[in-house]
């Protein structure tokens, strides 16, 4: 009798220890799972901001959305101020909502933005084409951070419809002598400023100007 009743304290603290195995397995297997899926949900800034492009150009303004973060900032050049958190963001795509559809902006290169951690930063450089046809004066180069695989921080530098060339450093040798007069804060110095500038001036107006 006690046999029997031994046998079956040892095949019950066995079944224990088989349930109590499984349910440590099952729970270790959904703890691993849950990591696993964790880490494939987390993107770098690459894959992000090429999802966020391709939102843009389907004019899908909620998918776009959807991996902008709450606190986030953008700069355009293109504007004055930034636009800030995402309601601002929302205001900047908006506009790009209402382009036609053709109108797409295609990704040249990337530098970066291969990072698993969610935190992370890719460079870019695109260009703009309509029906496959690249525009005049539509290129352009990005930084975009990214923060928890969200769109923390972008920064758009646009090509300039205007081809300054010299008449950039131009502009420069007429406003530094005057920004350093001011600063001197002496307006004996702004006369000769004023003139060196206007002279600076000239000497470049006749250069662009001028037959070879």
């Amino acid at each position: 009798m006690k046999r029997h009743q031994t046998f079956r304290r040892q095949i019950a603290l066995a079944g224990c220890l088989l349930g109590a195995g499984a349910a440590s397995s099952c729970f270790c297997n959904t703890s691993r799972s849950s990591q696993m899926q964790s880490k494939i949900t987390r993107q770098g800034a690459k894959e992000t901001m090429e999802s966020f492009y391709s939102a843009v150009n389907n004019r899908d303004l909620e998918r776009a959305m959807e991996m902008v973060d709450d606190d986030a900032t953008y700069e355009d050049f293109t504007f004055q101020e930034p636009f800030k958190g995402k309601e601002g963001v929302r205001e900047l795509l908006e506009d790009a909502m209402e382009l036609p559809k053709g109108l797409d902006f295609v990704i040249d290169e990337t530098a970066g933005g291969e990072s698993w951690s969610g935190d992370d930063s890719v460079g870019m450089t695109w260009h703009v084409e309509f029906d496959g046809v690249p525009l005049p004066n539509s290129r352009g180069a990005s930084l975009y951070k990214t923060r928890g695989g969200k769109l923390f921080y972008a920064r758009d530098i646009v090509e300039s419809p205007l081809k300054l060339g010299g008449a950039a450093l131009g502009i420069v040798s007429f406003i530094a002598p005057i920004i350093r007069a001011l600063q001197r804060g002496s307006l004996g110095d702004l006369a000769p400023a004023l003139a060196f500038a206007t002279a600076g001036a000239i000497y470049w107006r006749r250069g662009l100007i001028s037959c070879p």
